[in-house]
């Protein structure tokens, strides 16, 4: 079986619902108050896992409880995280997500997840990848360091997933490195400029 190699970033969700949303200064009573692993990435490596694939997780979380969930959860899902580092003096990612009857709000603190190591990256594909791997990669992460993921996967060989999620700004150099893109009707609208419609 291919082995998977998630580059990204990984979240903890902390989630609460609310009749509706607050106006500015306001202080109203939510319910139902859960944390959830997450992130784009940790969500990828995670499926990956439970799928039986051989996964491994490339990122950073802080070196606080969050990151140890985190960590731990990927652990319970078949997913090694050898190469996540746990970095000092900066929260690993959150997200604050408000609930509605029909609507939400999410703050984003990306925190450890711009202290992604390039080197860790280099090291485990060094030590694991093999032609034909496959190399899964996101925009949570800086930008840079999804380029030069996308790059040394494709030195080794690897078959390379690109979600431009969130969706910036990026030029064509990205997509050279790329052999599939998913993205959703508003990233492909943004990235070509043309509006998809669906009946």
């Amino acid at each position: 079986m291919k082995k998977i190699f998630v580059y990204g970033s990984l979240n903890m969700d902390l989630v609460i619902s609310a009749p509706y949303m607050p106006q500015k200064g306001e202080t109203i009573k939510g319910h139902s108050f859960f944390t959830s692993p997450g992130g784009k990435g940790a969500n990828q490596a995670v499926t990956c896992g439970k799928l039986g694939a051989p996964t491994f997780m490339i990122g950073a979380v802080g070196n606080d409880i969050y990151g140890n969930e985190l960590k731990s959860n990927l652990r319970n899902c078949n997913v090694n995280v050898d190469y996540v580092a746990s970095v000092d003096g900066v929260m690993t990612g959150v997200a604050v997500i408000i609930l509605t009857e029909n609507d939400n709000r999410i703050i984003i603190d990306s925190g450890a997840n711009y202290q992604v190591r390039e080197e860790l990256l280099t090291e485990c594909l060094h030590k694991h990848a093999n032609q034909g791997d496959i190399f899964i990669t996101q925009l949570e992460i800086p930008k840079e360091h999804v380029l030069t993921g996308l790059k040394r996967a494709k030195e080794n060989g690897l078959f390379t997933i690109f979600n431009p999620a969130p969706i910036s700004d990026l030029d064509n150099t990205f997509f050279q490195y790329c052999d599939l893109v998913v993205l959703n009707e508003t990233e492909a609208a943004y990235l070509t400029g043309i509006v998809i419609k669906i009946n």
